[in-house]
């Protein structure tokens, strides 16, 4: 209200752990996600043997005596089938083949405990790579939006509004579907292919010539796939805390008037019996466009004065009107 002294309010600085309100978090997370697309695309390399595998297991007999060399199996596993690579030396006589091969789990010929729990883990493997996929679309529009935003709420600087959220929640689903595929592989589908590799190690072990080992695990495309669901957690923290300072209104100077606002033309009070001319404060220039109104004073029990502020070639003119009695009671 005119006359009363105002505080400038304290600017309000929203939260964050990374660089708020700064474009170079949302070119960051852009960036991060075509990383992960990347992977996603190793991911599906895996699908068959011309792929990167998801998992390996490896049994080895290393020679102690009578034999020509060390005889080796390998395996790798994709989502739909896995492959034989056996090294039986010259002689073959632990490994049962020396040959490679390629076997489907679906196949009839695959009969192995992993056969029906991979199958499985390959088909839910490759759904959730899908709808990370197309979910990522949707994550990268809305990164795109935060960073080419004009138009945000008030208040807030641009590219600060509702986006941050869906952004945020759009890549958190999608580290979501790529957490569950990792899951799905590892368990119960590797685990099922470490027991057989160990159970072959056992069997073959047990002839006293040789020394079995097996190494078993994950490999190339499942681990894209655990690099991929990092990188997007840490695209959708980087989007979370991406959060722009609020605006905060301007300053306002002791008696009421903005910097370069007009000041109030305020009469003084009359005293009694008589008429005091209406005094003005001096003029200033205009705040947006939009001057205060002169207010006029009116004492209790005594005729109402009203101030007129006239501003021309800034200088403020101000008449003193006794509305009673219709007179021009003085001019400043």
């Amino acid at each position: 209200t005119p006359g009363n002294a105002h505080t400038p309010p304290a600017h309000r600085h929203a939260m964050c752990c990374c660089c708020c309100g700064s474009k170079v978090a949302h070119i960051a997370t852009l960036l991060l996600l075509g990383f992960t697309y990347i992977c996603i695309f190793v991911g599906f390399s895996g699908i068959s043997e011309s792929g990167s595998p998801y998992g390996t297991a490896d049994v080895t007999l290393q020679s102690v005596s009578g034999l020509s060399s060390d005889q080796k199996q390998d395996m790798d596993f994709y989502l739909s089938e896995y492959t034989i690579q056996q090294n039986c030396g010259s002689t073959g006589q632990i490994c049962p083949l020396n040959e490679s091969a390629t076997i489907k789990y679906k196949d009839s010929a695959c009969s192995q405990e992993f056969c029906d729990k991979c199958a499985s883990a390959g088909d839910g493997i490759i759904t959730c790579l899908v709808l990370a996929f197309l979910v990522g679309f949707g994550g990268c529009y809305f990164v795109w939006k935060r960073l080419t935003d004009a138009n945000s709420a008030e208040g807030e600087e641009p590219g600060c509004s509702r986006l941050r959220l869906y952004a945020s929640c759009t890549l958190s689903i999608m580290a979501l579907l790529l957490y569950i595929g990792f899951q799905i592989w590892f368990n119960p589908c590797q685990g099922k292919i470490d027991s057989y590799a160990n159970a072959l190690k056992d069997e073959w072990g047990q002839n006293p010539a040789v020394n079995a080992t097996v190494s078993s695990g994950g490999s190339v495309a499942s681990g894209f796939v655990l690099t991929a669901l990092v990188v997007t957690i840490v695209a959708a923290g980087n989007q979370c805390c991406a959060v722009q300072t609020t605006r905060s209104a301007p300053p306002r100077t002791p008696g009421g008037v903005p910097p370069g606002g007009i000041a109030l033309a305020q009469p003084v009070v009359p005293p009694p019996g008589g008429h005091h001319p209406a005094q003005a404060y001096p003029a200033q220039p205009s705040y947006v466009g939009q001057p205060y109104a002169a207010q006029a004073y009116a004492p209790q029990g005594q005729p109402v004065y009203a101030a007129e502020a006239v501003l021309v070639n800034n200088q403020m003119d101000a008449k003193g009107v006794d509305q009673d009695k219709g007179g021009d009671i003085g001019t400043v």
